[in-house]
């Protein structure tokens, strides 16, 4: 397929595509959504922070309506939305947005607990920030280089001479075409710290600058818990993250929360807190928000115990946004205006030649203001040391300004300077300004000279700036760091959990319930149309209820999640993940010492310990491996005591053997307990198979079942039947059909 340009071009429909999509693209990448390096601003942002400037409206001016400034940006420099472009403005001017703000907003721009409440552009007023004026304050000193606005009327600057790397000072997020970025706040000190030594020593190690900038600083504080270790490998790749908390304090059975991480508000996470209340009867008797304008963030969380504190806090941390994981991702437009991850010691150098390079433009206009200055003095001079002729001049000739560079050897500069005078400033005290003018400005003119040739004495003079900025600016850090123990849900949960007795109930078709206490009459319990009851376990509110499904995986699931016994209970399918037509097998009481006997109808098996089979994954843990054919039995749970094992096929076929000659593993096929004859297994009608297991305890006797008739056999009867493992057995002497076993 092709298509046609509007030059009669045809070119193939796949490449106009391609072509197309990869414009769009770069254009979203460079002029949307990345920061440059060097500002650390996006186009908007520069574009805001130029177009306020441009109406003279620094941190000392008066305010002026923010729909003023949002319709110049618009109008001017960004034809976008003016609902977008006022968002990002709402966002410079929030303190709790950005650790600098870069406009100084007059009225409703938004609060801590609620950022989205700003009133809209035509209410609002606005100025730029203190820190937004070292921005910009260079921009008229040919620091940077311009292009034209997007209909190519104006001049818009590619960059702001930033005094300051505010690509490490103010966070920044961005989503692009396959591309974003997540850069973290810093401290200002910090950075400027790392800035000041790069330029003080070329050869600075990235150690070295990461010791002076350990991990981010928010604006809303916060405790972050990952350790700086982890934090460092994601400075240097520019590619991690980190976990952060608010800041929280606990004092007897009272939970303070003052302050919560970035990006997220105070409503959404009380109203969580209140459903975490109904639905994990978190032990909480009042929740009170205390914020005002001075603590713009404080809820008292009183529990029912001292005791229970640290436990509900953790539950919270655990399920709310009162802990989350940022991430770093520092994706940007570098030098080279290309977008780029970048580690953060590569910043701090990219950012000290950025600087280096506007220190020197600026030094050099300003060498160029004083040339053409003393320039326009030395003609002035002449005409004030020729004063009679000048005036001779001027007054008789037809071309006085071609006579004059003729009879003086002046420019045309000077001479047009000389032809702008006015009388009055003929007297002798202004040739002695000007010679005194002149002498200051030479002196001026040798020290850039002698400074622009001297590299070293470039980075001595930015580093005095920077810390000139940096003492006008400077704010002490909010987000501290501590390395804390994650604690896993399962773990936070039971923490939150009193220990009691309790009874799971498990039907037919394996909805689950749990009661409270033991010895439950399950005669009196009433099931769903269709099911019926299956078993009960015994097991307290701490334990996990262990279960086994058909395909050889155990699943393990919290008793005290379990619905309570007034209900007709939950499927264990919302539970657990039963895949490809699995069942569940039975469950099991959990022991944290006991082992667990695994066998299988060819007669496999093998010893797990019960500690293994406890799992957080919904899906199980795969621990018995069956082949093709082979099907998994009822485990059984080993006491100490027991010794041998009772195998009962189909055919009739009885043997005992020694317990300890079975394998313990955490995943395995088994070993082979009783010989089953392969061809016997797959018969495709009365095939052998093992149809029960009995572990025994030193002489202890047990019951076999041939139909109705019992019989008991004790320790002389068992002899007969002993035999090492893997072995066929023998027949039951007392018959071969409908074998049943169970202990006396």
């Amino acid at each position: 397929m092709t298509t046609k340009h509007k030059t009669n071009e045809t070119i193939e429909a796949l490449k106009y595509a391609n072509d197309s999509y990869l414009d769009y693209s770069m254009y979203v990448i460079m002029s949307r959504a990345l920061p440059f390096i060097g500002d650390g601003l996006k186009p908007v942002q520069r574009r805001i922070i130029y177009a306020m400037s441009e109406l003279s409206l620094d941190h000392k001016a008066k305010y002026k309506k923010a729909a003023r400034t949002v319709g110049d940006v618009l109008g001017k420099y960004h034809p976008h939305g003016d609902s977008a472009c006022y968002e990002s403005m709402v966002l410079m001017a929030q303190p709790f947005s950005f650790l600098h703000p870069m406009v100084d907003g007059q009225g409703n721009w938004g609060a801590i607990d609620d950022p989205k409440s700003f009133a809209a552009m035509r209410y609002t007023e606005a100025r730029l920030s203190a820190f937004a004026d070292d921005m910009v304050a260079e921009i008229k000193q040919d620091t940077v280089e311009w292009a034209p606005n997007f209909d190519g009327t104006l001049k818009e600057p590619t960059t702001l001479p930033a005094r300051l790397p505010n690509i490490l000072l103010n966070d920044t997020t961005g989503i692009a075409v396959g591309i974003s970025c997540d850069i973290p706040s810093h401290n200002l000190e910090e950075v400027v710290n790392a800035c000041v030594a790069v330029l003080k020593k070329k050869s600075t190690t990235d150690d070295e600058i990461l010791d002076m900038i350990p991990y981010p600083d928010y604006p809303t504080g916060g405790e972050i818990i990952t350790p700086l270790d982890k934090i460092r490998d994601a400075y240097l790749t520019g590619q991690g993250s980190f976990k952060i908390r608010g800041n929280t304090e606990i004092k007897g059975k009272v939970i303070t929360i003052t302050s919560i991480p970035p990006t997220k508000q105070l409503p959404p996470l009380l109203e969580a807190i209140n459903g975490l209340i109904q639905k994990d009867k978190l032990p909480i008797t009042d929740i009170r928000d205390l914020s005002d304008a001075n603590n713009p963030i404080c809820v008292e969380i009183e529990v029912k115990s001292a005791e229970r504190a640290r436990a509900v806090l953790d539950h919270l941390f655990t399920k709310t946004a009162l802990e989350i994981t940022l991430k770093i991702n520092m994706n940007m437009i570098g030098l080279n205006q290309r977008p780029e991850q970048k580690p953060l010691p590569v910043i701090i150098r990219e950012w000290c030649e950025f600087r280096q390079n506007v220190f020197e433009r600026k030094k050099r206009f300003r060498l160029r203001a004083i040339e053409s200055r003393i320039h326009i003095l030395d003609g002035l001079l002449t005409a004030y040391n020729n004063l009679d002729e000048v005036i001779r001049i001027i007054r008789e000739s037809d071309d006085a300004k071609s006579d004059l560079m003729r009879s003086f050897g002046l420019t045309e500069l000077q001479v047009k300077a000389i032809l702008d005078l006015r009388l009055r400033q003929l007297a002798k005290l202004e040739q002695s300004a000007l010679e005194l003018e002149k002498s200051e400005l030479e002196g001026e003119r040798d020290k850039l000279v002698e400074l622009l040739a001297d590299d070293g004495k470039i980075r001595r003079a930015i580093i005095a700036e920077l810390k000139e900025s940096c003492k006008l600016h400077r704010k002490d850090r909010v987000t501290t760091h501590c390395v804390r123990t994650t604690t896993s849900e399962a773990a936070v949960n039971l923490n939150m959990v009193e220990k009691e007795n309790a009874t799971v109930i498990i039907s037919s078709n394996h909805w689950l319930r749990s009661m409270k206490g033991h010895g439950v009459d399950v005669s009196s319990l009433s099931f769903k149309t269709g099911d019926s009851y299956a078993q009960h376990i015994e097991t307290d509110t701490l334990s996990p209820l262990i279960m086994m499904g058909t395909q050889g995986r155990f699943f393990a699931i919290p008793v005290h999640q379990l619905p309570n016994g007034k209900s007709t209970g939950e499927p264990v399918t919302s539970k657990v993940t039963l895949e490809n037509g699995e069942k569940i097998l039975c469950g099991l009481p959990y022991n944290e010492d006991a082992k667990v006997l695994i066998t299988t109808s060819k007669g496999n098996g093998f010893i797990v310990p019960m500690k293994n089979l406890d799992t957080r994954a919904k899906r199980g843990k795969q621990v018995l491996v069956l082949t093709d054919g082979d099907a998994a039995l009822t485990p059984e749970v080993l006491s100490p005591d027991h010794t041998s094992l009772v195998i009962l096929t189909a055919h009739g076929r009885m043997v005992i053997i020694p317990i300890d000659e079975i394998n313990e593993s955490n995943k395995s096929q088994g070993v082979r307990l009783v010989d089953i004859k392969a061809n016997e297994f797959l018969a495709e009608t009365n095939g052998d198979k093992v149809e029960a297991v009995l572990p025994l305890a030193n002489d202890e006797t047990f019951n076999v079942y041939v139909g109705k008739r019992k019989f008991v056999i004790d320790g002389e009867k068992q002899s007969k039947y002993r035999a090492k493992r893997a072995r066929r057995g023998l027949f039951f002497e007392g018959g071969r059909n409908n074998l049943s076993i169970s202990k006396t």
